[in-house]
C-alpha cells in the first residue's frame, strides 16, 4: 500500500492514512511532530463523540454502525456438496457474543429463530443491522454481519469433515455488497460475486482440519483498504465469516478514520 500523502485537512488526513494491517505508518520527521500527533489525537476523539451521536464521517460520509431499525433477513439452508436446498433445519441468530464449551455445549442466547421450508428457505427478522452468532440446528455454524435488506442468509449444512469458509463482503459504510472482491486463505482465492458472496473449500479431511499455525484469511478490492480475519491455527470446519470493508485510512473492525501519529 502505498505512503499516504500530505493532508490539507483533518479529514483527508482521516482518509488518507493506512489501514491497521498496513506494515507501518509513516511519520513526519520535522520538528512539529509532537504537537502534530497530539492534534490529531484530540481530532480523533471529537471526530469518535460525534460519529457515535450523528453516524456521520469525513465529507459527510455516513459511518456503519448498528441501527435500531428490525431487518428482514432471508436465506437458504444449503447441502455443502450439492448446493440442494435442505428442509426443516433450524435457523437461529443469537448475540455476537458466544462460543463453544469444554463439554460440547454452547453459551449462546438466541434473538431469532427460524425452520428451513421444503427448498430449504427460511425467514426472519432481527431488531437491528450489526454482529450476529448463528447457529444451524443448535450447532454453532460462524457470525454475521447483518448489513441491510441486501444481506444473503445462505448456511451451508451436510459438511461432514469438510473445510470451508464462505460468506458476504459489504461496505462498512453503506452495507451493500462488494462485488468483485478478491478473498484469499492459503494458496486458494475467489472473487465475490454481485451479492459479496464467497466461498473457499480446502478439502474434506478426516480430521476437518487444514494447517496449524495462525492463520489469515485475506480480502482486497481496488476501492477499499486491505482487510483479514484470524480463522484460527489452521482452518477447522466449515463457518461463515462475514466482513466489512472500508475505504483506506478507515479502521477495518470499528468503521472510524486512524488517526495519524
Amino acid at each position: 500500500m502505498a505512503d499516504p500523502t500530505t493532508p490539507s485537512s483533518d479529514c483527508e488526513a482521516a482518509d488518507s492514512a493506512p489501514s491497521r494491517n498496513a506494515p507501518g505508518i509513516r511519520r513526519d520527521s520535522s520538528s512539529r511532530i509532537g504537537d502534530t500527533s497530539a492534534l490529531m489525537r484530540v481530532c480523533f476523539v471529537v471526530f469518535v463523540l460525534l460519529a457515535s451521536v450523528t453516524g456521520v464521517g469525513c465529507n459527510g460520509a455516513s459511518v456503519a454502525r448498528p441501527s435500531p431499525v428490525s431487518v428482514a433477513v432471508s436465506g437458504r439452508v444449503l447441502d455443502w456438496q450439492t448446493g440442494t436446498g435442505v428442509a426443516g433445519a433450524l435457523v437461529a441468530f443469537g448475540d455476537s457474543e458466544c462460543f463453544a464449551n469444554g463439554d460440547g455445549s454452547i453459551t449462546f442466547r438466541r434473538i431469532a429463530a427460524a425452520t428451513s421450508d421444503s427448498s430449504g428457505t427460511y425467514s426472519l427478522t432481527v431488531p437491528r443491522t450489526g454482529a450476529y452468532c448463528l447457529t444451524l440446528d443448535g450447532r454453532l455454524i460462524g457470525q454475521s454481519n447483518v448489513s441491510g435488506p441486501s444481506y444473503r442468509g445462505d448456511f451451508l449444512t451436510h459438511v461432514g469433515t469438510c473445510v470451508s469458509r464462505y460468506g458476504a463482503i459489504a461496505s462498512g459504510r453503506t452495507g451493500r455488497p462488494v462485488a468483485g472482491a478478491t478473498v484469499s486463505l492459503f494458496n486458494t482465492k475467489t472473487t465475490t460475486d454481485a451479492d459479496g458472496w464467497y466461498r473457499i473449500d480446502l478439502g474434506c479431511p478426516s480430521d476437518s482440519w487444514v494447517g496449524f499455525n495462525t492463520t489469515f484469511m485475506y480480502v482486497s478490492h481496488p476501492d477499499y483498504a486491505d482487510s483479514s480475519r484470524v480463522v484460527g491455527r489452521g482452518v477447522f470446519g466449515t463457518e461463515r465469516i462475514d466482513v466489512d470493508v472500508y475505504p483506506p485510512g478507515v479502521d477495518d473492525k470499528y468503521g472510524f478514520p486512524i488517526p495519524k501519529k
